[in-house]
């Protein structure tokens, strides 16, 4: 019987976050997830779901009663975002090294800004509660 992500789940097979000082590894739950993108949790569920059907995701139980599903990578989905990702980010970073790091930095800044101001507006929008 062969092993199931859910079996031998590392670090590596778990959802990840990326912070600003860095990339975390932690365990993420669909919820987790949602909020942290800010995405309604029924649109990240369709797209886990199909994601699970694809045989790319796995859910894996969490390690409390009301803990959730931990979204894990399975090996093919490890390998697609090796074929994907990893350059999509090294060609990112090598964009920011040619933009130079002060002007991607102030770049962030106001696109920050320009957010806070739209998250602002957006809240005297009575559609948007």
């Amino acid at each position: 019987m062969s092993a199931t992500p859910c079996t031998t789940r590392r670090r590596s097979g778990a959802a990840c976050r990326t912070q600003r000082s860095g990339r975390s590894c932690e365990p993420l739950t669909q919820n987790r997830i949602a909020a942290d993108w800010g995405i309604p949790k029924q649109t990240l569920n369709s797209a886990v779901a199909a994601m699970v059907k694809k045989g790319l995701l796995a859910l894996c139980p969490g390690k409390g009663a009301h803990s959730g599903k931990i979204v894990t990578l399975t090996a093919e989905g490890r390998a697609l975002a090796e074929r994907t990702v990893v350059p999509v980010i090294a060609a990112e970073e090598k964009a920011i090294r040619a933009f130079g790091l002060a002007s991607a930095e102030e770049m962030h800044r106001l696109a920050q800004r320009h957010l806070e101001c739209l998250q602002r507006e957006f809240e005297t929008i009575s559609a948007f509660p």
